[in-house]
Order: structure tokens, then sequence, then C-alpha cells
């Protein structure tokens, strides 16, 4: 074994590291090493299988140490305190764990509660450089169920590429409302990725103030007010937004910022990473630098006719978070949506071509709902609803898909929630539509479109297409 090139022993061992679920995977999109990432799901397991590897061989127990670094996961403040002591230790040997770290999950989703975190910070400056470049440092920050006090560990995040944030509370102290506003105002330029999902939120000040969000793609929060209290966001700031779960008291204007012109003198867009020409989509009235993926809690339904009007056409997917039809859903609200002329407005035509499913079609060609028994429990609770919104759907050859997040959930329990879930679907979104909308996708379907054409014509003329084609070969 020790006769083998050391990078084909590192291979070896990261395979024996027990892999994240695919779920995970896929919304992890800003890790730099390609070895299996460290989740809740796998966290303990991956944990034990470094530490054995450690005791192998020196050679063996760096490269073990790196990839424990490199995914830190902490549950509470005595977790936080241990790996503060640990990072100490290392410092006065030479061997500071600064830099290392690419992603940190704080608190545990299994708890009933909530539990503190008031080392966040001390944590966060332990696993960074000082002098950090762009690009540096941290990349991802998942937090979840945990309780933060203050709001001082938000000046450590200003290279984060996700920043998720589910069912905690930020509680900050009298003293730091007074202080935060004359401080200079943070900054995150680089976020792609933004999960708000609080309980409680209690401070005056605002620890980001007039933030823009140049990178923005993915966001999802469970209340403006909270969201608008942490990051006093403008809806110009959302100028590359591409997949949205909004949460209640949502004004009109954030919507209505949803649906950008396509072109914006104001706005640069990174064409580098999407490769994909406007000019050749404009004519099949496509996009893939507008909103694409659009969640709607059942409570959105209800002032659904306050903002239909302002939802972009560029929509391809959109999801209903839909627990229980008889729990979750009142007649009118669901009514005011699937009836809405705007809703027909962005629901995708049939294919002129007659084509089961033209991926170059304009408008929603997909809806998805959560609740797995929602057709069945439709139909029984109101029948004349189900009947239009199905009648609907079909003429549209738009489908319904109720078993997407039941498969999430079981490939990732520890992992898993509505928001992970929007995460995912949002990824798979983006990047089909990429594929579908890429250069080399367009020429050949142009192509098989110019053949169809030639065919209909040639029937119309009373002509026989394969003799033709035929003939011609011949």
């Amino acid at each position: 074994m020790n006769a083998l090139p050391f990078e084909l022993i590192e291979r070896i061992l990261a395979s024996a590291l027990p892999p994240a679920p695919f779920a995970v995977e896929t919304v992890t999109s800003s890790a730099v090493s390609n070895n299996p990432l460290a989740c809740w799901t796998n966290w303990k397991e991956r944990r034990t299988t470094l530490c054995a590897i450690s005791l192998v061989c020196q050679d063996w127990r760096g490269w073990a140490q790196r990839e424990l670094w490199r995914h830190i996961l902490v549950e509470d403040d005595d977790e936080a305190l241990a790996l503060l002591r640990a990072a100490a230790l290392l410092e006065r040997a030479g061997r500071p764990p600064a830099g290392l770290t690419e992603i940190l999950r704080c608190g545990c989703p299994y708890y009933v509660g909530r539990v503190p975190m008031s080392r966040l910070g001390d944590v966060l400056a332990a696993l960074q450089p000082p002098e950090r470049g762009t690009g540096e440092g941290i990349k991802e920050l998942w937090l979840r169920a945990v309780v933060l006090e203050g709001f001082g560990w938000a000046e450590h995040l200003k290279n984060l590429r996700t920043l998720f944030c589910e069912n905690i509370r930020i509680h900050a102290p009298a003293l730091a409302q007074q202080s935060a506003p004359s401080q200079a105002p943070l900054r995150l330029p680089l976020l792609r990725t933004l999960v708000f999902v609080l309980s409680t939120v209690s401070t005056v000040a605002t620890p980001f103030s007039n933030q823009p969000f140049p990178s923005l793609e993915l966001l999802d929060y469970n209340n403006f007010g909270k969201l608008k209290r942490f990051f006093d966001c403008q809806p110009s700031d959302f100028s590359k937004l591409r997949a949205l779960m909004p949460g209640r008291h949502t004004p009109v204007e954030y919507f209505r910022a949803t649906n950008r012109p396509e072109v914006d003198g104001n706005v640069s867009r990174d064409w580098s990473r999407r490769f994909i020409d406007s000019s050749t989509l404009m004519p099949m009235g496509l996009r893939t630098d507008a909103l694409l993926s659009l969640w709607l809690h059942a409570d959105m339904f209800r002032q659904f006719d306050s903002y239909a009007a302002e939802l972009p056409p560029d929509i391809r997917e959109m999801t209903w978070v839909v627990d229980s039809v008889y729990r979750d859903i009142d007649r009118d609200d669901l009514e005011a949506v699937i009836k809405n002329e705007h809703f027909r407005r962005i629901l995708a035509r049939r294919s002129s071509l007659g084509w089961a499913s033209d991926p170059f079609r304009p408008g929603i060609v997909d809806i998805s709902v959560t609740s797995r028994s929602f057709k069945t429990d439709l139909l029984v609770r109101w029948p004349d609803l189900s009947r239009y919104l199905n009648d609907l759907l079909k003429e549209r050859d738009v489908s319904l898909d109720l078993t997407r997040s039941e498969s999430l959930q079981q490939e990732c329990p520890d992992d898993y929630s509505m928001d992970l879930a929007f995460l995912y679907d949002a990824e798979r979104v983006l990047k089909s539509t990429e594929f579908w909308l890429s250069p080399e996708t367009i020429a050949i379907v142009t192509q098989q479109r110019r053949e169809l054409r030639r065919c209909e014509q040639m029937r119309q003329a009373g002509l026989d297409p394969w003799v033709e084609a035929t003939t011609e070969k011949m």
C-alpha cells in the first residue's frame, strides 16, 4: 500500500467515507474538494471513519485531519467549546486549522426545541484566516434549530456562498442594538443561496443595512418582515433571482422585481456561468436568467390576486407546499389561484408540433404538490375544482407531480426539510433548463422542427415523406 502514489491512496481513503445523500451533494455547490461531504445524515459515521484512518500512520493522519476540518458540524455550545480548544492547540503547535474549513453546520435538527449557540462568532473566527481575500474562508453556513445572541457572528460571513437558517431564533441585546448602526455596513457580495426561515428575530438595528444581493439566485424565507429586519433589502437588489419561495406579507413590488426586462443596462449578467446566448432564446420567448422556479405555501394562495399580475412568464415550474387539502386550503383560496387569468397566462401552452413534452414552450410546464394525496383529497372534497384543474392542465399539457418531495424525504431523513427540498428542486430546474436551452440542444431540436414542418408540407401536397427521403438517398 505504501508503494502507491499518495494521490491514489487519497482516492482510496475517500471511497471509504460514507457518501452524503444525493440531495445534499446537489445543493452544496461551493465545495472545493470532490471528496464526500459531511451532513447531519452521515456525520457520526464519517467522523468515526476518519478517526480510525488517522491512527494508521502519519501520512494518513494528515489527510484524515484535513477532511475532519473541511466539514465541521457543531451541535451545541459544548461542542463549540471543544472545537475552539482543539483549534487553539493546533495554533500553538504551528498547524492552525484556519483556511481548511469550507462548510460549517450548527445545531441539531432532531432535538425538540432549539439549542444555544452563543459561540458561533468565535467558531467562525477560529476557522477562517484573519486576513481573507475575496473567495477565501467558509463558503457555506447551515444553522438549524439554534438560538443566537446578537449578530456579531455576521461580520465573518463576507465570502459566504450559502446561508441556510432554519427554525432559528436571533436575539440582539440592547447594547448591540445601540452600537450596531455606527458600524460599517456588512456585505455579502458572493451569496448565491439564502434560506431565512426564522421563528423570531428581536433586533432594532439591522446588521446588513441596505444589503444588495448581486449574486443571489435562490431565495427562501417564511416571513418578509423578518427578512427585511435583518437585511433591509430593496426590490432592485434581487437582480439575478432564479428560484423563489416567498413568505407571508411579501409586498407586491418584490414580485414585480422578478419580472425583469430582457435588456437591463444596470444589471451585469454573468453569462460565463450559463453559456446561454439570449439572442438564440428570445425568438422562442425563453430565458435562463429569469425566475424559473416558484414555490408557494398554501397561505400564499389567499393573496394570489394581489401579486399574480406581476409574475413573470419565464417561470418553468411551480410547486404548491400543501400538506393536507382538508387542513391547509380554503376553497376560495384555491379557486382564486386556478381560475385567475394570470395563472392561465403563465401556464405553458400545448406544443404546436403535438409533442408530449416540448421543453421549448414558454411558461410553466410542470406543477408539483408536496402532498401525495392531493389529487384524491381534492376530488373528494371539491370535485368541481378537481375537474376544472385537471381539464386546464390537460388542455395545456402541463404535468402534475405528487411524488418528488416524498422520495427526497426517504433519501436523507436527518437533513430533510421543506427548505432543503426547495433548494434541491431549484437546482434541478436550473440545471435541466440550462441543458435544454443550451445552444447544442437548441440546434438539434431546431433541425428536427424543420424536418417535421417539411414532412407536414409534403403530406399536404399529397407526397409520402418516407418515399421522398428514400429517393433522395438513392
